[in-house]
């Protein structure tokens, strides 16, 4: 599609079944590369930098959600002995689990 060529974007395999007629500036299937918009090429090269490009034919982009977690765990046990007949003992635990916000990864564009 960078290079101009729609054809699988408009085809039926892309569209249940159906072509679609491509408008604005397109003849039948085919675009100048140099109508593209500029910041919108330059938007792609900075989210694509360091990754390979999609090559779907439908445009179809797919990508996995992060699922980095921190798990912190505090444990604690006192033991009291008054006497032989008479002891204490407390238990506690502590438990947080942090899924930080996956919008903190992503890098700013400009």
């Amino acid at each position: 599609m960078l290079d101009g060529d729609w054809t699988a974007f408009a085809s039926p395999k892309c569209n249940a079944g159906r072509t679609v007629a491509l408008k604005g500036g397109f003849s039948g299937t085919q675009i100048s590369p140099s109508s593209d918009d500029k910041a919108s090429l330059a938007l792609l090269t900075k989210i694509y930098a360091g990754t390979p490009i999609p090559t779907d034919p439908c445009g179809l982009v797919t990508f996995g959600r992060i699922t980095q977690r921190d798990e912190r765990q505090g444990v604690a046990r006192v033991d009291y002995q008054h006497s032989d007949k008479q002891s204490i003992f407390a238990r506690y635990i502590a438990t947080q689990v942090l899924f930080p916000n996956p919008s903190r990864w992503i890098r700013p564009i400009f």
